[in-house]
C-alpha cells in the first residue's frame, strides 16, 4: 500500500484530484448563482453537478496515465521498469534498454547498461539524453568504445534527459544520491567510476563516501570547486534562461564554441540540439548554478581509491590549471595531460586515442 501511495504522489494524482475538486466546487457555485438568473430549470443545475462529479474519476485516471512535461503530454511509464522509445526515435547502433529507478526523494532516474567486461559507471554531467547520446557524433563513439571494453553503466541526471525534469533538489547530496540509486538498481558491488567535467566533483564525493565500492576513479576535464566566480556564473545562467529553448541556436552556440572550439558543423549542430531538447532553459540554468556551487576540495584530500586525472592542455571550457589543481588535491593520483583544446574528447583527435589507451590500461592492469 505504501508503494502504491508513493506512486500516486509521484504521478501527481493527489494534486490533480485536489485541483479538480476546487475547480469543480467553484463551477457548481457559479452555476447555482447564474442559472436561476436566466430562469433555467432546476434539473439543469442538477445535471451540471452530476456531470462535474462524473468527471472526477476521469481526471484522476488521466493524471495517473499521463503527465504534462516540457515536451508536451506524455504517457507515464512505470517508475521502475523498461521504456520503449516512441516510433521514429533513432535507436543506437547496438540496441540497449533504458530502465528507470527512483531516488529517495521520488525523482525518477533513467539509466542504461551496455557491453561486457569490468564494470565501469559514468557519472552524469551537464546535459545528457541516453538515447540521443549514443547516436551523437560527439559522445556516441566514446560510449560505444567504452562499452566494447567494459560493462558500461550511465544515466541521465535529475532535471534533464529521460530522467524527471520537475525536481526541487539540485544539490551535491542529491547528485551523489542519484549515483547511489543507479548503482544499486544496476546491481553493482565494486566498479570503476568515470567522471567528466562537472561529474568529476560528484565522483569525488561518491569516492569519499564509498571507497569500498570503487576499484578505480577516472576524472576528465573536471574541477573540484568553482573557478568562474559568482558574477560570471550568474551571467552565463541568465543567458541560458533567456535563450536556451529557442530554435535559433545563437546563445547555445556561444556555450558550444567555448567547450568545443575545434568542432565541425555536424558536431556543433548535434550539441546545440542536445542542449535544446534535453531540458528546459530554467533547468539548464539551475543545473549550471548548482554545479558551480559545489566545492569538494576537502573531500578530495580524503580519497584513497587509485585515481587517474586527465585534462586537455589547451582547453578553454575548464582551464588546464583547474584540472591540475584537482589532481594535486587527491593523494597519489596520476595526472595525464592530453594535447587538445576541446572539453570533450572527439574521436578524430589524437587526444581521443590517448584517452582510451590511458583509461583502459589504468583499469585493466590493476583490475
Amino acid at each position: 500500500m505504501g508503494k502504491f501511495l508513493e506512486e500516486l504522489k509521484r504521478r501527481n494524482v493527489f494534486k490533480a484530484g485536489i485541483a479538480y475538486a476546487v475547480v469543480a466546487w467553484l463551477l457548481i457555485q457559479v452555476a447555482a448563482i447564474v442559472l436561476p438568473t436566466f430562469g433555467t430549470p432546476h434539473w439543469v443545475l442538477q445535471a451540471v453537478t452530476f456531470i462535474i462529479i462524473l468527471g472526477f474519476p476521469v481526471a484522476v485516471f488521466l493524471a495517473w496515465a499521463y503527465e504534462l512535461t516540457p515536451k508536451g503530454v506524455k504517457k507515464t511509464p512505470d517508475a521502475d521498469g523498461d521504456i520503449t522509445p516512441p516510433r521514429g526515435t533513432p535507436m543506437p547502433s547496438q540496441r540497449h534498454t533504458t530502465r528507470f529507478c527512483t531516488a529517495s526523494d521520488g525523482v525518477r532516474l533513467a539509466y542504461m547498461t551496455a557491453g561486457e567486461g569490468l564494470p565501469l559507471v559514468k557519472t552524469a554531467n551537464w546535459l545528457s539524453h541516453l538515447e540521443m547520446d549514443w547516436e551523437s557524433p560527439i559522445s556516441g563513439p566514446l560510449l560505444r568504445d567504452l562499452s566494447a571494453s567494459f560493462e558500461l553503466t550511465l544515466y541521465d541526471e535529475r532535471g534533464n534527459g529521460l530522467s524527471d525534469w520537475n525536481v526541487d533538489d539540485l544539490s551535491l547530496d542529491a547528485f551523489v544520491g542519484d549515483l547511489e540509486t543507479v548503482v544499486e538498481a544496476a546491481g553493482l558491488q565494486r566498479f570503476a567510476l568515470l567522471g567528466f567535467s562537472q561529474g568529476c566533483a560528484v565522483s569525488i564525493a561518491y569516492a569519499a563516501r564509498h571507497p569500498d565500492r570503487l576499484t578505480h576513479l577516472v576524472l576528465f576535464g573536471g574541477f573540484a570547486r568553482d573557478f568562474r566566480g559568482p558574477e560570471q556564473v550568474n551571467a552565463v545562467a541568465t543567458l541560458i534562461e533567456q535563450g536556451w529553448g529557442q530554435k535559433n541556436p545563437a546563445l547555445r552556440q556561444y556555450f558550444t564554441s567555448a567547450v568545443m572550439p575545434n568542432a565541425t558543423k555536424e558536431e556543433y549542430d548535434a550539441f546545440n540540439e542536445l542542449q535544446r531538447v534535453s531540458t528546459t532553459p530554467e533547468n539548464a540554468a539551475r543545473l549550471f548554478r548548482a554545479f558551480h556551487s559545489i566545492d569538494v576540495t576537502a573531500l578530495a584530500s580524503t580519497i584513497t581509491v587509485p585515481t587517474l586525472v586527465l585534462h586537455a592542455r589547451h582547453e578553454q571550457g575548464v582551464p588546464f590549471e583547474v584540472g591540475r589543481e584537482m589532481a594535486a588535491l587527491i593523494p597519489d593520483s596520476r595526472f595525464v595531460s592530453l594535447e587538445g583544446e576541446n572539453h570533450f574528447p572527439l574521436e578524430r583527435e589524437p587526444a581521443y586515442a590517448r584517452f582510451m589507451e590511458e583509461v583502459s590500461r589504468f583499469i585493466n592492469e590493476s583490475g
